[in-house]
């Protein structure tokens, strides 16, 4: 999704590749080796885009979770490299559920935190947001 904040034409980020890569190896998704000048540029052009619209987004959109962690805050940014994950969207019409079992558990465990107040205030924006974007659906 967050690709689609950057560059809304593939074709022109695909030239802007290729004018830019010291390679002639290109795949058509323009993806090349980190160590290409030119590939190397392109990422830090978009780096410079996400840091710079970031920090006017909403905490708890994807986007804000993007900005965090190349900022090395939140979960994501602090997680070891290696570490697995599991993400839940609101579009997930399960995904608000689970999180609010998250808080309830985690409440049981520790009390009344303000992680468990976000997480269940994070649940409700879900359901807002799926509400507000045609019901959401099962994962595929």
């Amino acid at each position: 999704m967050i690709t689609r904040l950057l560059v809304s034409d593939n074709d022109a980020m695909l030239r802007f590749v290729r004018e830019h890569c010291q390679s002639q190896t290109i795949g058509d998704d323009g993806l090349h080796a980190p160590d290409c000048a030119g590939c190397a540029k392109l990422f830090r052009v978009v780096l410079d885009f996400i840091l710079a619209i970031a920090p006017t987004t909403a905490p708890g959109t994807a986007a804000h979770a993007i900005y965090s962690a190349l900022r090395g805050e939140g979960c994501l940014g602090r997680s070891q490299d290696d570490e697995p994950v599991f993400t839940l969207v609101a579009r997930d019409a399960t995904a608000s559920m689970a999180v609010r079992r998250w808080a309830e558990t985690l409440r049981v465990k520790v009390g009344v935190s303000e992680k468990v107040t976000s997480a269940m205030d994070q649940s409700f924006a879900m359901d807002d947001w799926r509400a507000a974007h045609g019901g959401g659906k099962l994962p595929d």
